[in-house]
């Protein structure tokens, strides 16, 4: 039997108290929409990043290495001289989990795929 292959969620290392690797998974990404009622597979930071959401989803990216690891503590450590570099990391991982638009130009249209079929789409 093949074993099937399974890419590695998408990570970054970031600096806070200490070194701290982003990971950016279905398990983080349900432990934001606990915690703030946001779901980033339907798009929703849009017009909900704040300090509370930046430190939120940090927090959720960051849990997986460290059990005992707050929202509060994680704040503690974002401040302007990191924050840029922070979200930077953070937005990346996201845009790298979430599927792609397909290319509909491309696309065979004898195969019944339109432009707006995939709701999990970025859009570009």
């Amino acid at each position: 039997m093949t074993e099937a292959i399974r890419p590695p969620a998408p990570e970054a290392t970031i600096t806070l108290d200490r070194e701290r690797t982003l990971r950016c998974d279905m398990y983080a990404m349900r432990l934001f929409k606990k915690e703030t009622g946001i779901s980033l597979l339907a798009g929703g930071l849009s017009g909900n990043v704040n300090e509370d959401t930046i430190a939120e989803l940090v927090w959720a990216f960051l849990v997986h290495e460290d059990k005992d690891l707050t929202v509060d503590a994680v704040a503690k450590e974002i401040h302007p001289g990191n924050m840029a570099g922070v979200l930077e990391e953070v937005f990346g991982l996201i845009v790298a989990s979430l599927p792609e638009k397909p290319d509909t130009e491309t696309e065979d249209p004898e195969q019944g795929a339109e432009e707006g079929d995939n709701p999990l789409a970025l859009e570009g």
